[in-house]
């Protein structure tokens, strides 16, 4: 390709140049630095200096100086952006106090608790004075069927005492305080039926009210005509993008097999309803104003399903986009891909400059460039007369397309890569669409005069879904359905991530020198690959993990290891807080050690691993564990290098210390917090070094 030619395409692209500034001031305060004072007169400077460089109208040769200031007012907003948004509670912590507070949301019943998403509007230490303050918070209202739980709309008075989110206590675990801080929410309550009043209901807004109102009729109209468990929970997830139906189990099963974008509603759903509505209305275009007639129609029902769906980021960054492109063929004009794609990012960012970071902004975008790249030159690649061979080659483009631009961040985040992805797509899209399409119509024709078309629409929409499950199931029913334990650095994902960039660059420039410096990038990534595999060989380490109220130790030597927890949690995968720091092991999780519970370490089977009677011999260091202790006198204390309390031992701290003298004493998280305030007085008493796994994360030791 011509220099000339590039220019044009950048040049067709405006938001491709404006969008990357933006996107690194934000990168920049969020990631890296964090510049606490304000930017925003230097925003505001750049700006002033960008409007008098505009006016100026400088000579061909000094044009670039406008460009410069555009990037730095750009950049300079990103920073500004992140500053300007609260980053923490206006609300006091850890005292009681009255709170005023609509349900923002639906609730969300679980086994013993119901999960209120509330906007504060006030609080008080007193009901005399009150102090007025919005804040979107958590409660979790304790269960009782006596009294009738708060709807959404509904105004509540209650006294209660805040909490502050939970930070990550284990390695790489997902923080999901910082997932709820960057989404406003800074602290949570727990409170009981007897403490709260409903003062008022229908306080929510409209707008606010009518997804929930519409979904929940659709889904119960879906339920009434016969579709129950794994089906409706899919439907649900795949129109809506509501998952609170989906099993643990339905939800490794999409991942496993690499389907799982089709429960995370984006693009392509939007994508899906254009192109049916499209097809659907053809007729209309050799009608008299009949493309403008079709594109508002189009525009009406992607923004109708977008409101349904309840306008979460991904839906609406697919629809700001496809309204583009729409509305430039309503103009019969062309409209390019890259710069509405840039454009809807850009406006997304300036919203919410913390969606940057957000895994489904990240895959969506991903996807979307790599198959408008991608595709057209792997679809060229073989040419078939018939039209289902050429179908299913397309569609198979369409996959290696998204797969290409999607398998660094899908591996860095998720840690494997299903071997069948191109089969599952294949297998899913047809009836992926036909569900869509069913939800779609049944969405039009609930209330048509003839009950029977809505009752054929919602029975070939169950249908169709319970056709996507079977598939689904068949993929992930072949052998070697996934390669696990990919475990990928920052730097490894970044450097798998730009020598694709470089291969594309090659595709588009056709400079020879951009592969050798793909094939660098690639074989740098690869060579931090096999360290890391190396040192994986050669680890040991000994890791207290920190799982709420409950025993997790492991005990790493190379590839090899084994996992004591208590008994009646063997069953327990502790996937949530322990699989993404068992995968940078090189282990696919706590599945992959064999799993002993505590009340048998001191059996004669486990010799083989070197423990017997509560005591491990581990990397030439003596780990005793006090679980299920008994008392006895020894003439002194026995010398340990790790002793590790556990709930079942029931001796004091004294009759502890006076049995064993420890280099290290480590309290786990199944100890009460009274136990361990006991123990700790008692520690610091004798000057004993020791951690607490429940207040300072996970205990890790290597060796």
């Amino acid at each position: 390709m011509r220099y000339t030619e590039i220019i044009e395409d950048l040049r067709s692209a405006p938001f491709v140049r404006l969008f990357l500034p933006l996107a690194l001031g934000v990168t920049f305060q969020v990631q890296l630095f964090q510049v606490k004072p304000s930017i925003t007169p230097v925003c505001l400077a750049l700006l002033f200096v960008l409007i008098a460089t505009h006016k100026l109208n400088l000579s061909y040769s000094r044009r670039w100086c406008f460009g410069v200031v555009l990037y730095l007012f750009l950049f300079f907003t990103g920073i500004a952006l992140v500053q300007n948004i609260k980053t923490e509670s206006d609300y006091p912590v850890g005292r009681s106090i009255y709170v005023e507070a609509v349900v923002n949301d639906a609730p969300v019943k679980g086994d013993r608790f119901t999960k209120l998403n509330v906007l504060a509007s006030a609080y008080s230490d007193s009901l005399n004075t009150w102090r007025k303050v919005e804040e979107k918070m958590i409660f979790y209202l304790r269960i009782d069927s006596s009294k009738v739980a708060p709807r959404m709309g509904d105004k509540i008075l209650t006294r209660l005492t805040l909490s502050p989110l939970p930070a990550a206590k284990n390695p790489y675990e997902f923080d999901y305080g910082a997932y709820l801080k960057q989404r406003q929410i800074f602290s949570s309550a727990f409170i009981n039926s007897d403490s709260y009043v409903i003062i008022s209901s229908g306080n929510t807004p409209l707008w606010r009210v009518f997804p929930t109102a519409v979904s929940s009729y659709l889904l119960n109209y879906f339920s009434k005509q016969g579709l129950q468990g794994d089906e409706l929970a899919v439907l649900q997830a795949l129109t809506i993008g509501d998952k609170s139906l989906l099993n643990s189990d339905l939800k490794q099963l999409y991942m496993d097999t690499g389907a799982m974008h089709i429960l995370a509603v984006s693009g392509m759903h939007v994508g899906i309803i254009s192109m049916i509505l499209g097809w659907l209305l053809v007729f209309m275009k050799k009608q008299k104003y009949g493309i403008l007639l079709r594109g508002l129609l189009i525009l009406v029902f992607i923004w109708l399903y977008a409101v349904v769906a309840g306008l979460s980021p991904s839906i609406l960054r697919a629809t700001i986009m496809f309204s583009i492109v729409t509305i430039g063929g309503m103009l019969n004009r062309h409209t390019n891909t890259y710069n509405s794609l840039t454009f809807s990012a850009f406006l997304i960012c300036a919203l919410d400059p913390y969606s940057l970071f957000d895994a489904g902004f990240q895959l969506s975008y991903a996807a979307v460039i790599s198959i408008v790249f991608f595709y057209p030159y792997i679809y060229h690649c073989l040419n078939f007369r018939r039209w289902l061979p050429d179908a299913l080659w397309s569609l198979v483009a369409v996959a290696i397309a998204a797969n290409i631009g999607t398998l660094p961040v899908a591996v860095y985040l998720f840690h494997q890569l299903p071997v069948h992805f191109i089969l599952t797509n294949v297998l899913s899209t047809l009836p992926t669409m036909a569900a869509m399409g069913g939800f779609l119509a049944t969405l039009i024709f609930v209330h048509f005069p003839i009950s029977q078309v809505g009752w054929f629409c919602a029975n070939f929409t169950g249908y169709s879904i319970k056709a996507l499950n079977g598939s689904i199931r068949f993929v992930e029913g072949l052998p070697y359905a996934r390669i696990e334990a990919l475990w990928l650095t920052s730097l490894q994902a970044w450097l798998l991530m730009l020598s694709i960039v470089m291969l594309a660059l090659f595709i588009w420039t056709r400079k020879t020198k951009l592969v050798l410096l793909a094939l660098t990038l690639f074989s740098a990534c690869l060579c931090l690959r096999i360290a890391t595999k190396y040192e994986q060989a050669h680890q040991k380490m000994l890791t207290v993990y920190s799982v709420k109220n409950a025993s997790l130790i492991t005990l790493v030597n190379g590839r090899a290891g084994f996992a004591l927890c208590d008994s009646a949690d063997l069953s327990n995968t502790f996937d949530f807080n322990v699989k993404n720091h068992m995968v940078s092991l090189g282990f696919a999780g706590l599945k992959s050690l064999e799993r002993i519970a505590l009340q048998d370490i001191g059996s004669e089977k486990f010799q083989h691993y070197n423990v017997y009677k509560n005591f491990i011999n581990f990397a030439e260091r003596t780990v005793k564990i006090l679980h299920d202790e008994k008392l006895h006198n020894p003439h002194q204390p026995l010398p340990v290098d790790y002793l590790i309390l556990t709930s079942q031992c029931k001796l004091k701290p004294e009759q502890v210390l006076a049995m064993y003298h420890p280099q290290l004493f480590i309290i786990d998280a199944s100890v009460s917090a009274r136990e361990v305030a006991r123990f700790k007085r008692v520690l610091t008493t004798h000057g004993l070094p020791f951690h607490n796994v429940r207040e300072n994360g996970a205990f890790i030791q290597n060796f």
